[in-house]
């Protein structure tokens, strides 16, 4: 409690439960933590446009949903984009999502209508919650 006490404030911090790697920091800070910087280029090795081959370290680490518009600071939510995608994502009239548990994939929409999907070289477990409903089989087992 002494260590504690004398705080300014609190961040809240998601780690993996086995490694302690840094998953997410919700809406506590707009700035990607090196530890998930470091997982999100794990995770895609290049900017995640399509057909574009920029090593992820040389890119900007991107909020699928913009940070403005809610957006969190967590893997589910980021992904590398060189400097043009990232501008062209923004301001070009295309629309990027990142595509619920498919481990970082993208869906960009070009202004005309076009679908592209972008996978990453590696996928990161995602990680659920168990239900809470105690008729699992588990629960119904006879063993």
């Amino acid at each position: 409690r002494e260590l504690c006490g004398g705080a300014d404030g609190w961040m809240r911090v998601l780690t993996h439960p086995e490694t302690g790697m840094v998953l997410s920091v919700g809406r506590d800070q707009y700035r990607t933590p090196a530890a998930l910087r470091r997982l999100v280029e794990w995770r895609a090795a290049t900017c995640m446009a399509p057909g574009c081959g920029t090593p992820a370290r040389r890119c900007q680490i991107d909020h699928q949903l913009a940070w403005e518009h809610g957006g969190t600071t967590e893997l589910t939510n980021l992904g590398p984009l060189c400097v043009g995608h990232h501008t062209i994502k923004h301001h070009g009239g295309w629309r990027v999502r990142q595509i619920p548990d498919s481990g970082g994939a993208l869906e960009w929409k070009s202004p005309g209508g076009r679908r592209f999907i972008v996978r990453p070289e590696r996928k990161v477990p995602v990680f659920r919650p168990a239900p809470d409903d105690d008729r699992s089989p588990q629960a119904t087992a006879p063993f």
